[in-house]
């Protein structure tokens, strides 16, 4: 609007520069020495190339303005009153906003101008020139669909300049700002967390409803302070001041971009803990600070009373593991003797009856042993002190005195069993064998255990996995009773052993075939099971070859 005064400023002055000028001319030397009559034509002369000049840099200016501008003649009547006007001159710009070129305004009575899509501008245009209102105000009109700032000015008398600047972008701009303002005070005060954002000064630029709730502060205490003076330790001070002066330089820090844990200051003077979410963002007047607060106290007292109670159970895991291990080989030793002297009671001289007591005190002796021996593992395992010893040996070796254990009870149950041995297996192999041997004899065990009928099949072979480096690979499938889809999935899951009623006078602890996926996986093996309920299961297992340190008896 500046541009436009210094215009209308330049219509208002001009018969007085004008006037200043004639006199001035009068007064120079020139004119001594002429007639009056020669003065008199010379100053015409001059001023009007001077008016010449001047008015064409007048309407240079007035055409390239960003702004309507129109000059109206007054008409009065006989007593002297203003009943209309005459548009003496319009601007580019005020075509522009208005539509209507100058060839149907200028020239014309204000009254014939008015038409039917002009209505409410003209009518209020003409209000302000008939009554010589002197305004500067802002108006909407409708036809136009524009924001006009309107300013009159009387540069002489029965004349009026209107101005006509389209504000339409800027009101829109602004309500565009005061929405989007309103939403982020709407979002500011619902957030359940509080919020506070610092300007380059470091003094408090917003403050939420959940900071005054946390703090005690009222938005009116708080906008305007020192954000740490207010809210923080006297021990942060010093640390935050340091910081701060880095911030206000680039908008980089320590903790900017990331959550950290501080301590925080409440109107009644109570310090808790807190976790803070700091960003920045660059604005006008510099970097400011947008921090969200979390009170943490009941989180590190939960943490706490957590890490109490984990010590207080990795405690009591290590006297239930020394208890296990205590009461297990108490238990094996007395255990084993009772094995083997009713293994030698059975090469004397007993009857029938005694044999088939005998033959299921054994029997059950054998089942107690193995689930000793599996919540021993199972134990060992969970702690993490089950460790591989390994050592070069046989595989074909340890393969037939696997199946040589198994067969007789495959035998008792009239099912086949069956050890298949891939060409070009390897024929000594560095790993653990008491843990190889107790994989695959559980296996086998359970593919006896689920079949009735039928066979059970033992297949070794190796080849390479997808780095080129060996494995040994091995396969138990049997003609069972097959697992359902629900069991595969729990399959692995300690103490499960399933619902089927076929089985239920051998179930054991439930622990075989998770203890066996454990090995596997300490060997850095990999295991698969695929069933068909009442079609059979073949459990695959991978093995890596490696091979064993020098410290390893039997390997080189």
């Amino acid at each position: 609007m500046a541009e436009l005064e210094k215009i209308i400023g330049i219509l208002e002055k001009y018969m007085d520069q004008e006037k200043q000028a004639a006199e001035s001319e009068v007064n120079k030397d020139p004119f001594t020495s002429l007639t009056e009559e020669q003065a008199l034509a010379l100053l015409k002369d001059r001023t009007l190339r001077r008016f010449v000049e001047r008015e064409r840099n007048y309407r240079l200016l007035v055409k390239e303005m960003n702004a309507g501008l129109s000059l109206q003649r007054l008409i009065y009547n006989e007593e002297g009153a203003a009943v209309d006007f005459e548009i003496i001159s319009v601007n580019p710009y005020f075509e522009k906003i208005t539509g209507i070129q100058e060839e149907n305004f200028v020239g014309k009575k204000a009254s014939e101008a008015i038409g039917k899509n002009h209505q409410d501008w003209m009518a209020f245009f003409r209000d302000i020139v008939l009554e010589e209102k002197t305004v500067n105000q802002r108006y909407y009109s409708e036809s136009l669909d524009r924001h006009l700032q309107l300013k009159s000015y009387f540069p002489d008398t029965g004349y009026v300049a209107l101005l006509m600047e389209d504000i339409t972008k800027r009101v829109v701009a602004r309500r565009e700002i005061e929405e989007t303002n309103r939403q982020l005070q709407g979002i500011l005060a619902s957030m359940l967390e509080p919020l506070v954002i610092m300007d380059p000064q470091g003094k408090i630029y917003q403050w939420n409803k959940a900071a005054e709730k946390e703090f005690g502060y009222s938005k009116e205490e708080a906008l305007g302070r020192d954000l740490h003076q207010l809210l923080a330790p006297k021990n942060y001070h010093a640390q935050f001041s340091k910081h701060h002066e880095t911030f206000v330089k680039d908008g980089t820090g320590k903790v900017i971009g990331r959550t950290a844990e501080f301590e925080a200051k409440r109107k009644n003077g109570e310090v808790f803990p807190m976790e803070l979410s700091l960003s920045a963002i660059k604005m006008e007047k510099g970097w400011y600070s947008i921090g969200v607060i979390r009170d943490i106290t009941k989180q590190k007292r939960e943490r706490k009373e957590l890490i109490k109670a984990k010590k207080i159970a990795e405690e009591a895991n290590r006297d239930k593991s020394r208890f296990m291990a205590k009461i297990s080989h108490e238990m094996k030793n007395p255990l084993n003797g009772i094995i083997g002297f009713l293994e030698l009671l059975k090469d004397t001289e007993i009857s029938g009856e005694q044999q088939e007591y005998l033959d299921t005190i054994l029997y059950s002796s054998k089942n107690l042993q193995n689930i000793i021996n599996d919540l021993f593992d199972y134990e060992k395992i969970t702690m993490g002190q089950m460790h591989l010893e390994e050592e070069s040996f046989v595989l074909s070796d340890l393969l037939r005195r696997l199946e040589n254990t198994k067969k007789r009870k495959a035998e008792v149950k009239g099912i086949e069993l069956e050890v298949i041995l891939q060409e070009g297996l390897p024929e000594e192999v560095c790993l653990d064998s008491t843990r190889i041997h107790q994989v695959l004899e559980n296996l086998v065990s359970n593919g006896i255990k689920f079949t009735e009928k039928g066979r059970v099949e033992l297949w070794a072979g190796s080849d390479q996995d997808e780095d080129g480096k060996e494995r040994l690979r091995f396969q138990v499938r049997d003609t069972g009773i097959g697992i359902a889809p629900e069991g595969l999935t729990q399959l692995f899951t300690p103490f499960y052993q399933g619902d089927n009623q076929q089985i239920h006078n051998e179930r054991g602890t439930g622990l075989g075939m998770p203890i066996v996926k454990d090995l596997v996986d300490l060997m850095g093996g990999e295991i698969k099971v695929s069933s068909q309920l009442h079609l059979g299961t073949t459990v695959a297992v991978t093995i890596p070859l490696k091979g064993c340190s020098q410290k390893v008896r039997g390997c080189s």
